[in-house]
């Protein structure tokens, strides 16, 4: 009996319904967990978005961008891996197919496999760190130290703070960046929620909750639920790229930061939340070199806006 499936630094451990990276377990929503299992065991087959849904979702009635959200998690996940490897390849308009080689191990196999806490361990790359966290592996971040530091500030007086700004000048790459030097202020982790992939605004919850592991049966009453599952958590959750989502987006923050009074949220949009409390940090665009003077604390904070708590 196949008791898991390894691919490159990955193993999925069928029945144990988990993913190591580097005998590292990584975080990986249900439905995306779901998805992955089955693309790798037809591993080489397409894969078809119909097929997904009726394995994923049986008997429920679902949109078909809730697929390629659970993908975009995946691929994420895959992503941050670092050996260059592919695997996973969209077929336009039919579905996807896994197309790195898999090995299925046994039971026998997987009690002679090296344990997570050997020496094999460190060679661990910083995307599975023990720290609780989902926030992908980037390059070093240069010429935004200002920037960067006023928004950590912020987030030292606020529990919202929203990075606003045109797009491609760069607040998804400082909300990560950001969370990631605040992994210590934050027991119960740093999570990135992405919007991006989202056309229907009522999945915004549903991804939230699946970023953080909580079960949401049904949209009546999620936010609720999500709400109660996190009230007395510690954490940072980012929100990135809310602007075609704003007003449950929105909705969504005033419900978390008003039944959660231990968690904070770092959000990025072309526009504020415009919700009680916020902190608004507006990104400029990176200045070329200047011949005399730098960017500084001071001018960064120009563009600070901040809303009365409630």
């Amino acid at each position: 009996m196949t008791e898991a499936l390894a691919f490159g630094p990955f193993r999925l451990q069928v029945a144990r319904r988990e993913l190591l990276a580097h005998g590292v377990p990584v975080t990986l929503g249900q439905r995306a967990f779901e998805i992955l299992l089955m693309l790798v065991n037809r591993h080489g087959q397409l894969v078809t978005k119909d097929e997904l849904m009726a394995e994923v979702w049986p008997g429920v009635v679902v949109e078909e961008n809730n697929i390629q959200v659970h993908i975009s998690a995946v691929r994420k996940v895959l992503a941050t891996a670092g050996d260059g490897e592919r695997y996973l390849l969209t077929v336009a308009g039919r579905g996807y197919r896994f197309v790195a080689p898999v090995k299925r191990e046994s039971a026998a196999e997987l009690k002679t496999a090296p344990a997570p806490g050997s020496d094999q361990s460190t060679a661990v790359p910083a995307a599975f760190d023990a720290a609780a966290n989902n926030l992908p592996q980037l390059t070093s971040l240069i010429g935004r130290e200002a920037d960067l530091a006023d928004i950590t500030a912020r987030l030292g007086s606020h529990r919202l703070v929203t990075l606003t700004g045109s797009g491609g000048v760069g607040k998804t790459r400082l909300a990560i960046e950001a969370g990631r030097s605040l992994l210590d202020r934050y027991p119960d982790g740093v999570w990135l929620a992405e919007l991006a992939p989202l056309n229907d605004s009522q999945l915004v919850t549903s991804i939230i909750g699946e970023v953080l592991g909580v079960s949401l049966s049904a949209p009546s009453g999620a936010i609720e639920t999500l709400a109660s599952a996190l009230k007395n958590k510690q954490l940072l959750l980012i929100v990135d790229n809310c602007e075609h989502v704003i007003a449950e987006a929105a909705r969504v923050a005033e419900a978390l930061m008003r039944n959660c009074p231990r968690l904070s949220i770092l959000a990025s949009s072309r526009e504020r939340l415009a919700i009680a409390g916020e902190s608004v940090v507006r990104v400029p665009s990176l200045p070329a070199p200047e011949a005399a003077g730098t960017l500084t604390a001071a001018r960064a904070g120009d563009g600070r806006i901040d809303l009365p708590a409630a």
